[in-house]
């Protein structure tokens, strides 16, 4: 349980420039999603009336910013949402999703460092030369994405290409240097590279005049498709894989696991328990990351008693690190069950098959669909 600070101690210490430097589920879980890890970017900049949101550090624009009256021990933005505050102090602050008639296990925990002691800490570096990291960085005043996409319109091409720019503040210019790309247009990467060498006066360097130099790595994307043509720029890297976005196949997959879910749900009202099993392994092989059908098909084996299968989902969660996964592991007793032929209680909806041939034709509708 966190400690939480005195209301007054609060008051005092929760506003101001905050950056995360972790997240996790409420109930201390691990997250599990397509789009938040652990390790997201969030900005809170907390004043005296609102809470404003950045996602992107080298961005001065505003995701959203939202109004909220202080009300103990929470900063309550609307009649149904907010956040507590589980601590607050001069350099650390951690809040909790708050939303009314939301299952706790579904909210998340946020946990921040002042922006500015974070920015000190890389401060103290006594090289003149530094590496700029995604809490240690100068803002552009206009995304060099735009810069890129105005000056080619809609000559894009589809390939990636890493390099580094070397921001030059004492002597005021910009060097771009690519290390490798997948393109062999020489003359196009030489524009991309005059372009961005062109961009000292776009960076806004007041914070950084104790150096000579700062490095920010990067990899770029040229993108061309039918409906999207655009360039994009991930900072602080050199991997590609930090464009592994989701695709159109992803959300295809996602919507299709999701009516599957569905579909267990309702097969599970019906006491159709089979069927419940068969639609929460589908949707869960087709998005790994929906864990509540890894809780269903558990909750399903439990009601007609197949305990060393529903030991093994509770289990399986507990490694993915859910809290209530682990904690339905140990309150069942699943350590202690040994594996055994099955003589579970009689699915009464079903009347063409018995339940361990269900389960044998379970698995064959699953073998088969796994070739999609």
């Amino acid at each position: 349980m966190l400690a939480v600070f005195p209301i007054s101690a609060q008051k005092k210490a929760f506003k101001g420039n905050w950056i995360t430097y972790k997240i996790e589920m409420k109930d201390s879980s691990r997250i599990l999603s397509h789009f938040i890890s652990d390790s997201s970017y969030f900005n809170f900049d907390i004043s005296k009336r609102k809470i404003c949101l950045r996602v992107d550090p080298t961005s001065p624009k505003e995701v959203a910013c939202l109004k909220y009256r202080y009300n103990g021990h929470y900063l309550i933005t609307s009649k149904a949402t907010g956040y507590r505050i589980d601590r607050a102090s001069k350099d650390t602050l951690i809040l909790s999703e708050y939303i009314v008639n939301l299952d706790p296990t579904k909210l998340k925990r946020y946990y921040f460092v002042r922006a500015q002691t974070i920015f000190d800490a890389n401060k103290r570096n006594p090289s003149k030369t530094h590496i700029a990291n995604k809490y240690y960085t100068p803002k552009l005043k206009i995304s060099l994405e735009e810069k890129l996409n105005l000056a080619f319109k809609n000559d894009h091409t589809n390939f990636l290409l890493k390099g580094t720019i070397s921001l030059d503040i004492k002597e005021k210019k910009v060097q771009t240097e690519i290390i490798e790309s997948t393109s062999t247009d020489s003359l196009r990467l030489k524009k991309i590279s005059q372009i961005i060498s062109e961009s000292y006066k776009l960076w806004e360097l007041k914070k950084f005049k104790h150096l000579n130099k700062l490095q920010i790595p990067f990899v770029l994307k040229d993108l061309q498709r039918i409906q999207l043509k655009t360039f994009d720029i991930n900072y602080f890297t050199h991997s590609y894989e930090t464009f592994n976005t989701l695709s159109g196949d992803t959300h295809f997959l996602i919507n299709l696991s999701d009516y599957y879910f569905s579909e267990g749900v309702r097969s599970f009202d019906l006491k159709g328990y089979f069927y419940a099993i068969v639609n929460f392994s589908e949707a869960y092989r087709l998005n790994p990351m929906k864990i509540d059908a890894l809780y269903n098909r558990a909750a399903t084996y439990f009601q007609i008693g197949d305990m060393p299968l529903a030991c093994a989902d509770w289990q399986e969660l507990m490694l993915l690190g859910q809290t209530k996964g682990k904690h339905l592991y140990q309150k069942n007793n699943c350590g202690g069950i040994k594996k055994k032929k099955l003589t579970p209680k009689k699915n009464e909806n079903d009347q063409r098959f018995s339940y361990l041939q269900n389960r044998f034709y379970a698995k064959e509708i699953l073998e088969y669909t796994s070739n999609f």
